[in-house]
């Protein structure tokens, strides 16, 4: 999550080198963003559940989450 925005604010641009966390059960879906990612420079890291998400957030440090909405167990609003 962002910290320099507000709810119901757009999010602060993108960086160049950012590391960025995907969170999405669809492995196809999530590979296609991080080689996006990867092209314009980042470095996207991928999990497919928002619990392993969850974990690899608290121990290290990313500068985004990309996160699917509607996944099982837990989606993205509540992660």
């Amino acid at each position: 999550a962002d910290g320099d925005t507000m709810p119901g604010a757009a999010p602060a641009a993108i960086g160049p080198g950012e590391r960025i966390l995907v969170i999405d059960d669809e492995r196809d879906v999530a590979e296609s963003l991080a080689e996006i990612l990867e092209s314009l420079g980042h470095q996207p890291v991928i999990t497919e559940s928002a619990r392993d998400g969850l974990a690899r957030a608290s121990r290290e440090p990313f500068d985004r989450l990309f996160v699917d909405l509607r996944m099982p167990e837990m989606g993205g609003h509540e992660v």
